[in-house]
């Protein structure tokens, strides 16, 4: 299970409770494939696109970013702040779940 918090690389990665508990329900060759799409994050060599939905009441009270997990159904949301080099990681989502649904919201 990651640490909060990770800073050795060009960006300093956060983890909210929600996606420390997505983490602990997905199988571990999953897991691995997400820490490394996490490592990429952390070194700024891919990070991900600005998620912009298709429907306006889609769009999250935030902007945020996503990043497709290769070999996965997987993507990582997360805020970027430019100026503190750091990357809050919000969630996982599944691409093979309703895209009607919203990102983010009360549980």
């Amino acid at each position: 299970m990651p640490d909060d918090t990770k800073g050795e690389g060009k960006w300093l990665i956060r983890y909210t409770d929600k996606i420390i508990l997505q983490l602990a329900e997905v199988p571990d060759p999953v897991f691995e494939r997400i820490e490394n799409s996490i490592s990429l994050l952390e070194e700024g060599l891919d990070l991900g696109t600005p998620y912009e939905p298709a429907y306006p009441y889609l769009k999250p009270s935030i902007p945020c970013w996503r990043k497709y997990v290769p070999g996965t159904y997987k993507e990582i949301f997360f805020v970027k702040d430019e100026k503190s080099k750091e990357l809050v990681l919000l969630c996982l989502t599944d691409t093979r779940a309703d895209p009607l649904s919203k990102l983010i919201g009360p549980e």
